[in-house]
């Protein structure tokens, strides 16, 4: 299976995010995990790189909306944020919800 790269679309926070504002996650020194590496890629070069380049529970876990431009290329919004809430509010987006953390009903 091909890795999807997003256009002009904005990952939005999962409704079942556990957090309200765009939360660093935590940083093991020795082993950082896969969203500290992400976080730190995506908040060190914002709209650097795609969605082939990253694989992010951001927007799940950690209350990250994901940003694709025009080009596919990836920066990360708060949920707190005002420049989160106009991309969301955007008519010229495509807007997707993060996954669910928990199965069951919707």
């Amino acid at each position: 299976m091909e890795p999807v790269d997003y256009v002009h679309t904005l990952i939005a926070v999962a409704e079942d995010c556990p957090v309200t504002d765009g939360t660093p996650p935590p940083v093991e020194a020795d082993k950082p995990s896969v969203a500290a590496r992400t976080h730190r890629m995506l908040v060190g070069a914002p709209y650097r790189y795609t969605s082939g380049d990253v694989s992010s529970v951001l927007g799940k876990r950690y209350g990250w909306g994901v940003h694709a431009d025009g080009d596919g290329h990836l920066a990360l919004h708060g949920a707190e944020t005002p420049e989160y809430r106009e991309l969301l509010a955007s008519d010229d987006l495509t807007v997707r919800k993060a996954f669910r953390s928990a199965s069951g009903p919707r």
